[in-house]
């Protein structure tokens, strides 16, 4: 595959790409051009691919058969039959006067006896080639030369045309089916292995199916024609060497479609019935030791051969004839149809240019029905065709992403999205069709013009006939109009709004056609502008136009006019332009406890977003921390970014889910189905390849699912299972050993017995870990004691007195494990223990900070069910009807839409655009312990980002030029590469925003260009490129490079947004660049 310079057409259209003569082979090559033709202004494209015949010395020949009705691959011996070639030069002219020599050889195989691995004599056979003659052709004034092919002798034979330089101009090869009687006077093997052929592979009831066969010995054939059964037979007789075989076909009796003719050979020495053939062949009653020789050679190469070739049978009475007729005119399709016979049928019409993006092929419905294909797997879908990287889509929450968008699948699409126009694609349902004919109106868009392939697919209802066919035609208008818009822009950028306008007829040279071209906006600037188009028959025009300062939908009209022939002619369009904030949307958390006072009752304040679909900001406020879950575990689908499922993010995802279920106060936030939302969770990663860690995530979450989950026994034992293997007995070091304390803790909820288990792991710890009994560690012994019922034992773990030390040490996730243990023992053995002393306000301190700053997927779901188990536990203390939640603050364009929820324990206000939401009437309450609040804020900020933002992980962004140099001005139509520049390591998930006025430049479904790191997938989406990815090296020199393609294709001043980093395992990584102008000329 070789990428060719970039062409710029003229005013015509047209343009020549040079091919280096160096990039080809000697002779002749069969080259594919795959062209994109690019509009420099609108982005719009078409592609082509072309298949052609290439030489580097400027001259091709081309063969025939000459007044034949034959192919070379099978001639009958003795059938006259001339063959004719045609020499031409580049321009396809013919060379008259072409001296060529014509050089032939016989394709022969040479027999030898070999000696096998397990030590067997074999034959063998080896192609060689036997020169066999020359000849000299001159070429007529018409280019042509004739040549006798050779066929009186049965074999395969080759041929090479060659020009006075010695260059091969062709090559083909012949064969010529017959009986070689010149075998049987020979006492060598003629062939180690037998070889058939057929005439045509086409037979009809009542005809002959012709056949070549070589044999390595005497004997007799049995040829069978066999679909599902054998349908007809015949017995024939075999010489070694050529043979000449034809088998006469019954007239009734045979199957129409697919079947194979099957040739069974059985070695029977010398025939005496052949007695004749032989006198013929020379061959003498005293020549026995040429008959013991041949009898010795062929007792090693097996006494039965077989070949089966597949044939079709009557094809024609499977087949449909269809014939479709298309009709145009002024922009109208209407298209006839015939069928041979009455048929169900289905007609469908599709721009060509959706199918050249699919590649979608003709259908050949009698060949997919009747044909035989090998067993395969095909997966046929246009989705990862048209958008490669749809089905990709980036699953973790992205700092700077759209969340809530995610969730539902939909960042596939420009949340500020324009309408898109409606796609040429038409489809008649089932109808009947006749020999008589019947037409059809083709319905396609407004305005709409192009090529259109229509495709008919039959069925005969009465027969096990099948029949498609296709045809292309254009439709067209006296006068069309295509709108040359960005497909979407920033607040204030300022862009060319232009119009194509193309004539169905060009003038003729040195004339023109005035038109009148209206863009209009709403905004009164709509003064027509003049267009004149020339020979070419086709003119653009436009003006320069503001984005408005609010996100939205542009709606543009567009309105051409002109004397075409004498007749006054129109053509309107209407297109939209998707207006959105420049930055995409993030999700801020906030979460705390509110002072009791009148004069604190706001809450801390959120940045403003613009008002734009997706956009929430919720408070939430309880007499529990669970608000804090709804920050802690966003409601999105957080596992499996780009389809890949990495098993402990997945469980962590189920698990964190589950907890947030298993809360009243947080139920009501989630959607409207949270058991359909779970369950495809569970179902998603139920049988996730690889290791579940001994976590054990997974395992946890289906032990504590609420009952309208409707939760199967069988699915929970068979994750115990899972987890239950994992567990070795023998841990290292102290971290191993609290993982296989919380699985076996785990494995008592789910009824497993573990007693014996527990206590030889106990024992290994006390010899290699002393001093474990004084942590937490202890209460996760204790509680899976308690689960058995094992009351003495689980008192004495967890009635130790913890060290402080040994507390504050741990992490989020640890101290989450040794909480949820704590109030598991707790509630089992109506005990108080020591750890409540210190354990739940280090786990709170723990929790406030992750909530704010952010944490791993893993600690953020052990934390959230660790308090949905602790909240379940403790008496839920209700919140007086007089503690209400407002929002005293919208940004600008919200509506002031709110929405409150209110459980016993909690109240929820959703407020979209909301920047202060207040607690009221919190000071008189009389509640002894304080109120616990989370802020959620999704969209994008108002405020654009004045500085970098590096926290752990860094990111800048150039734009490169043509020449490869960083620029903020370009061309209309050039390609602009974006250079991505990340320090950092971990599991990265970069999302950068598109500038209007530019659009994807890579190829569907090219990867990006990365340095030193792998991916795991990316997003090509229209107006963001979102990638993961994992850098190599270390913290201090994980340097990463990233590079992607845009083609600028509007006029115009646009900002281009900060790229957005994060670490899809640890949110309180991350990383933002800055703004930047660029300008396109």
């Amino acid at each position: 595959y070789e990428a060719l310079a970039p062409v710029e057409t003229d005013k015509a259209g047209r343009g020549a790409v040079a091919l280096d003569a160096a990039l080809l082979p000697e002779g002749f090559s069969r080259v594919r051009f795959d062209v994109e033709g690019v509009d420099a202004e609108g982005g719009r494209t078409v592609t082509l691919s072309q298949t052609m015949l290439v030489g580097r010395e400027g001259l091709m020949a081309g063969w025939r058969l000459k007044d034949h009705p034959g192919k070379l691959s099978f001639l009958s011996q003795d059938d006259p039959a001339q063959i004719e070639f045609l020499v031409v030069d580049q321009d396809l002219k013919p060379v008259a006067g072409k001296m060529l020599t014509l050089r032939t050889a016989r394709a022969e195989r040479v027999t030898e006896l070999t000696e096998g691995p397990n030590g067997r004599l074999t034959y063998v056979e080896t192609p060689v080639r036997a020169e066999a003659s020359t000849a000299t052709l001159t070429t007529g004034a018409d280019g042509r030369a004739l040549w006798t092919l050779p066929t009186g002798t049965p074999g395969e034979g080759i041929l090479e045309l060659v020009d006075e330089k010695g260059r091969v101009l062709l090559e083909t090869d012949w064969r010529v089916a017959g009986n070689d009687l010149r075998t049987l006077k020979s006492p060598d093997l003629p062939a180690a292995d037998m070889r058939l052929s057929v005439k045509s592979t086409t037979l009809t009831s009542g005809g002959k199916a012709e056949l070549a066969l070589v044999s390595p010995f005497e004997g007799y054939g049995l040829v069978t024609l066999e679909d599902r059964q054998v349908r007809h037979a015949a017995w024939v007789k075999v010489k070694p060497g050529e043979n000449a075989l034809t088998v006469d076909l019954p007239k009734e009796g045979l199957t129409p479609g697919r079947a194979y003719l099957h040739v069974s050979l059985v070695r029977a020495g010398a025939l005496p019935a052949d007695a004749e053939v032989r006198r013929n062949a020379g061959i003498r009653a005293s020549d026995d030791e040429v008959e013991r020789r041949r009898a010795n050679a062929a007792r090693l190469t097996g006494g039965y051969a077989e070949a089966i070739v597949p044939v079709t049978v009557d094809a024609e009475k499977r087949r449909v004839d269809l014939k479709v007729e298309p009709q145009t005119q002024d922009g109208k399709l209407r298209v006839r149809i015939t069928s041979a016979r009455p048929a169900d049928a289905v007609l469908y019409a599709v721009d060509e240019g959706i199918l050249s993006l699919t590649h979608h092929p003709a259908p050949d419905v009698l060949n997919a029905v009747y044909l035989d294909r090998a067993l395969e797997v095909v997966t046929m879908e246009a989705l990862s065709l048209l958008m490669p990287e749809g089905l990709t889509l980036p699953k973790a929450p992205v700092w700077g992403g759209d969340v809530e968008r995610l969730a539902s699948g939909a960042a596939a699409t420009n949340p500020f999205a324009r309408t898109p126009d409606s796609a040429g694609v038409w489809t008649s349902g089932l109808v009947q069709l006749n020999p008589e004919g019947s037409t059809f109106d083709v319905k396609l868009p407004e305005g709409w013009h192009g090529a259109v392939r229509i495709v008919a697919v039959a069925a005969d209802a009465e027969s096990p006939a099948v029949g498609s066919t296709a045809a292309r035609t254009v439709v067209s208008s006296p006068l069309m109009l295509e709108p040359l818009t960005p497909q979407a822009v920033a607040l204030g950028d300022t862009f060319r709004a232009g119009a194509s306008v193309q004539l169905e007829k060009a003038p003729a040279a040195g004339q023109s056609v005035a038109a009148k071209v209206t863009i209009a906006d709403g905004s009164g600037s709509d003064e027509p502008l003049a267009l004149t188009i020339g020979e070419s028959g086709a003119g653009s025009v436009g003006r320069m136009m503001t984005a408005p300062a609010a996100p939205g939908v542009m709606t543009l009209d567009l309105r051409a006019e002109a004397q075409v022939d004498g007749k006054p002619q129109d053509a309107t369009r209407t297109t939209e332009i998707s207006v959105r904030p420049p930055v995409l949307p993030r999700r801020v958390t906030a979460v705390g406890t509110v002072p009791q006072t009148a004069q604190a009752g706001a809450l801390p304040a959120l940045e403003p977003l613009w008002a734009a679909p997706g956009v929430e900001t919720r408070a939430s406020v309880s007499t529990l921390p669970v608000p804090w879950l709804t920050a802690l575990v966003p409601t999105a689908d957080v596992n499996g970014c780009f389809g890949v499922i990495d098993p402990e993010r997945a469980a962590a995802d189920a698990l964190g889910y589950v907890a947030l279920m298993n809360v009243p106060a947080v139920r009501p936030s989630l959607s409207e189905k949270p058991q359909d939302e779970l369950a495809q969770r569970l179902r998603r990663i139920a049988n996730v390849r690889g290791d579940l860690g001994l976590d054990a995530t997974l395992l946890a979450a289906y032990l504590t699912l609420p009952p309208e989950a409707d939760p199967k026994p069988d699915d929970i034992r068979r994750v115990a299972a899972r987890v239950e293997r994992q567990i070795t007995m023998d841990p290292q070091t102290a971290e191993e050993a609290r993982t296989e304390l919380l699985a076996l803790w785990l494995l008592t909820r789910e009824g497993t017995l573990v007693a014996d288990r527990l206590a030889a792991l106990t024992a290994r710890m006390d010899e290699r870990l002393p001093g474990w009994r004084e942590g937490p560690d202890a209460l996760l012994a204790g509680a899976a004691y308690a689960r058995m019922r094992m009351t003495p034992e689980a008192l004495k773990l967890m009635g130790t007195v913890m060290k402080p030390e040994k507390v504050t040490a741990l992490t989020l996730r640890d101290a989450a494990w040794a909480r949820a243990a704590l109030a598991d023992g707790s509630t089992l053995t109506g005990e108080r223990f020591p750890a409540e002393d210190v354990l739940p306000k280090h786990f709170m301190t723990l929790l406030e900070d992750g909530a704010k700053r952010g944490t791993s997927a893993s600690a953020a779901a052990w934390s959230a069910w660790a308090l949905a188990l602790t909240s379940q536990t403790a008496a839920e203390k209700t919140l007086p009807d007089t503690v209400n939640l407002v929002c005293r603050r919208l940004a600008e364009g919200f509506d002031g839409t709110t929405d409150l929820k209110r459980t016993g324990g909690a109240v929820t206000l959703s407020a979209p655009g909301c920047v202060e939401f207040a607690v009221e009437n919190v000071e008189k309450t009389a509640l002894s312990e304080p109120l616990y609040f989370s802020l959620v804020s999704v969209g994008a900020p108002k405020a654009l980002p004045a500085a970098p933002i590096s926290e752990g992980l860094s990111v800048t962004k150039r734009y490169l030029n043509a020449e490869g140099k960083e620029a903020a001005t370009f061309r209309t139509g050039e390609r602009v590469t974006v250079e991505i520049r990340i320090v950092g390591t971990g599991e990265l998930v970069l999302a950068d925003p598109i500038p209007g006025g530019f659009m994807h430049a890579d190829r569907p479904g090219a990867a990006p260009e990365i340095e030193d790191a792998s991916t795991r997938g990316f997003l090509r989406a229209d107006d963001r490129f979102v990638v993961r990815l994992t850098p190599y090296g270390t913290a201090e020199d994980g340097v990463t490079t990233l590079r992607y393609t845009l083609r600028a294709v509007t006029p115009g001043t646009f900002a281009a947004g900060p790229a957005a980093l994060e670490d899809a395992a640890d949110g309180a990584k991350r990383a933002q660049g800055v703004m930047a102008t660029l300008k396109v000329e």
